[in-house]
Order: C-alpha cells, then sequence, then structure tokens
C-alpha cells in the first residue's frame, strides 16, 4: 500500500496517521507476519517521483505445501475506540 500518511510499525500491525485521524493495518490469524516499508523513491530518472509517501506491506512465511487465507483489517481509530 502506498500512502502519504506518517506510518508506525506497532506491535498488532501498522498504524498510519494523517490530518489528526489514524488508521491501524492488521493481518488477522497469521503469527509469522513482519510488516515493512519500503521507499519510493525511484533510482530511474524516467520514473515519476512520490515525494512524501511510503509503501508499507508485509511478508509472511507460509510453509510449502500448504494453503493459508491471508486476512488484512483496516481499522478506523474510531472503531478502535468503540471495542474497548
Amino acid at each position: 500500500m502506498l500512502t502519504s500518511a506518517k506510518v508506525k510499525i506497532i506491535p498488532q500491525g501498522v498504524e498510519l496517521a494523517k490530518d489528526g485521524k489514524k488508521l491501524n493495518v492488521q493481518i488477522q490469524n497469521s503469527p509469522n507476519v513482519t510488516f515493512k516499508t519500503w521507499p519510493t523513491e525511484s533510482p530511474q530518472s524516467y520514473e515519476s517521483p512520490n515525494p512524501g509517501t511510503t509503501l508499507i506491506g508485509f511478508e509472511i512465511t507460509i510453509p510449502a505445501n500448504t494453503s493459508a487465507e491471508i486476512q488484512v483489517h483496516l481499522i478506523p481509530e474510531s472503531n478502535n475506540k468503540k471495542t474497548k
């Protein structure tokens, strides 16, 4: 996911913050997930720049010869307050 929000990796996933609002990105029921960020600046001069952005994503280990269902949840901060 490409975002212009401030990115913070937290134990539950990733927290995105922008304009006083927050959004949490979480993966449900997958203990082998590692969230990561990557820069969006291209070394190629012919590609359009993406100033002020970050690419977020995750890496997951799935054993050979198995299948997995990956559920990505985008949870607005307002929903987090209601469930506490």
